[in-house]
């Protein structure tokens, strides 16, 4: 990796940091209110949400959990699967960064821990009905054009 590369990708990580804050309260907020052995998961979320090797299988295994209907009671109990979960909370992260950052698409669906960029985009445009791009200019449209931060309309094109 190149040192510019290397400088984008630690910027996306600070970005993915500030985005991420709301989604791990939330897990947070669950995990208290939750049964020990679903706080127990919900603990393990938290800490490995953008980890791309996350799934139900493993967090099960490292957390010591042979019973399997495990997901049945924490669809129970948090009103969503496992797996539904974790991609809610790493999209509702993406929709902060789209609308929030001047991250790249590919490199945001690589630090949210998803395995390419065709992925992520499914992902999100089931989840938010419009692809990651389409989201960002929409959004970005409704504020007037203007940049994440920024008070002045963003120029677009040409010399102003």
């Amino acid at each position: 990796m190149g040192s510019q590369q290397a400088l984008g990708f630690q910027q996306a990580q600070r970005e993915l940091a500030a985005a991420a804050a709301d989604s791990l309260a939330r897990i947070a907020r669950d995990q208290a209110a939750a049964p020990p052995r679903l706080a127990t998961l919900l603990s393990y979320i938290r800490r490995h949400l953008f980890d791309p090797d996350l799934s139900v299988g493993r967090m099960k295994r490292a957390c010591g959990v042979r019973d399997n209907g495990i997901s049945t009671a924490f669809r129970q109990a948090i009103g969503r699967s496992p797996r539904v979960y974790i991609a809610d909370r790493r999209l509702e992260t993406a929709a902060r960064m789209l609308r929030d950052t001047d991250v790249e698409i590919w490199r945001l669906g690589e630090i949210l821990g998803y395995s390419s960029l065709p992925v992520f985009s499914r992902a999100f445009s089931r989840w938010c009905g419009e692809r990651p791009s389409a989201y960002r200019a929409r959004v970005r449209r409704q504020r007037g054009g203007r940049r994440p931060g920024s008070r002045e309309p963003r120029r677009i094109g040409g010399r102003h």
